[in-house]
């Protein structure tokens, strides 16, 4: 998609934005609509939860996560766009209990999330095809089997087929919301806003340092962020590690943060002097992965694939001298021209990078585990 729109004189990158955010802006206001809140955009991918007041409750929010789902499927998959390329959405769903913390230091921090429900849905997308709504085993044994019809798939997975009637009880009821959360009205739906605070110098401060440094540029000198989205020549860096722990182990939470903090330490170090940008963290449950980018607005350089390459092999023999529980380290290096923009609804966006070199860069990392690979 960014590519037909890059390369067609009269489309162009503020044609390619409108088409990303009007397709994920309606997917994301499904979710809002439907009692859900967005917890991370992956590049084309959205993490999204169902946060409840206790563990009984979870059967309600998986009909609602499910009837949401198929919703969606319904109304966004095989959409058609002006260049010819149709959109297409796989769905998975989990439940249970995810473990939330954050990694940084003074200057930057990131929101993290791990556990069983997130490794799942990670795990069904092999299982997942385009128009499909699968059901985790985690999901399957918590659901409300009398109502959720499925058909079974391999590993316990089960595809969802139609719900027998409506969730029992409406999501507000049993979704555990936070305190002053106010609502908005978008077409025809009602759906969550972002949680109003008082602002305050210290809560600046702190809100600040989960910013991107090129978004709060932005925002200083008061630009609208759509200023932001455009194609431009990157080199991404995409790290994949995974630590020997056993979740048996009481302090297994403690430690995994332990090297999370540490592995964060090492990227940052390397990156920072070399003008890379640390975009995301996504966490799971025995390892983490980092989305690095070099040549951001405010960050550009000549040297941008050498500074990336030189970062990965250095990460690479940090890690392994550093952390000893550390049982894999896989990186992938691409560069090229990728999307670059604020991408989401209106009420829920993140700033991130979009393209065939971003995906690149993560087959690359996952095709060869325990290597430094790259396309050049």
């Amino acid at each position: 998609l960014t590519e037909r729109y890059t390369m067609s004189s009269e489309k162009g990158t503020d044609a390619l934005t409108v088409t990303l955010n009007g397709y994920i802006g309606k997917i994301v206001e499904y979710i809002l609509h439907a009692g859900g809140d967005i917890l991370k955009f992956a590049g084309d991918a959205i993490l999204a939860v169902w946060k409840v007041k206790q563990r009984s409750d979870l059967k309600h929010a998986i009909s609602q996560a499910a009837k949401c789902s198929l919703a969606i499927q319904d109304k966004c998959d095989n959409q058609e766009t002006d260049v010819g390329v149709k959109l297409r959405v796989k769905i998975a769903i989990s439940a249970g209990k995810i473990f939330a913390t954050f990694v940084g230091n003074e200057e930057v921090r990131h929101f993290v999330m791990a556990g069983r429900p997130i490794k799942e849905v990670n795990d069904a997308e092999k299982y997942c095809e385009a128009g499909l709504v699968v059901l985790s085993p985690n999901g399957m044994e918590l659901s409300d089997k009398e109502n959720i019809i499925t058909d079974p798939l391999s590993e316990r997975f089960g595809l969802v087929r139609h719900l027998r009637r409506e969730p029992r009880k409406e999501w507000h009821e049993y979704v555990d919301l936070p305190m002053g959360l106010k609502f908005t009205k978008h077409a025809d739906r009602n759906i969550r806003m972002c949680l109003g605070i008082r602002s305050d110098p210290i809560r600046e401060r702190v809100v600040r340092k989960y910013i991107s440094p090129v978004v709060q540029r932005k925002l200083d000198d008061d630009q609208p962020l759509k200023y932001l989205s455009e194609m431009r020549q990157c080199s991404i860096l995409f790290i994949n590690l995974a630590f020997d722990l056993s979740e048996r182990d009481r302090q297994f939470h403690e430690k995994q943060c332990a090297n999370m903090q540490q592995s964060f330490n090492i990227v940052h170090g390397n990156i920072t002097d070399r003008q890379g940008s640390l975009n995301k963290i996504f966490m799971f449950d025995k390892g983490c992965t980092f989305l690095v980018i070099f040549g951001l607005p405010g960050d550009k350089h000549e040297q941008e694939p050498a500074h990336a390459l030189q970062a990965a092999w250095n990460i690479n023999q940090e890690l392994r001298e550093t952390i000893p529980t550390l049982s894999l380290a896989s990186f992938g290096v691409t560069t090229g021209p990728v999307f670059c923009g604020v991408i989401g609804h209106a009420e829920r966006h993140e700033y991130t990078v979009i393209g065939q070199k971003v995906n690149l860069a993560a087959r690359l990392m996952m095709h060869y585990p325990n290597h430094v690979s790259c396309d050049f």
